[in-house]
């Protein structure tokens, strides 16, 4: 979805549910790296639109639904 004119930034506390996030930002929610939320997005496992090519943006509730999942955010730590 494309808008016209400045993006304006959001606190992600105060970020609403349909507010388009950046991939660093549902990182830091979903306590996982860029890169692994990159991988979720381009295997079709997290929603999101890419513009111009380059840049992501999520939806919050798609973040908010991917740490919702009975399984968690990443994989299972092996014992040691």
């Amino acid at each position: 979805m494309a808008t016209r004119g400045k993006s304006k930034e959001v606190p992600l506390a105060e970020a609403r549910p349909t507010d388009l996030l950046s991939a660093h930002e549902v990182a830091e929610i979903c306590g996982m790296t860029h890169g692994r939320v990159c991988q979720l997005l381009q295997a079709g496992e997290m929603k999101g639109d890419k513009l111009r090519g380059i840049i992501w943006q999520i939806e919050r509730r798609e973040a908010e639904k991917f740490i919702e999942r009975p399984d968690g955010p990443g994989r299972p730590r092996t014992g040691g």
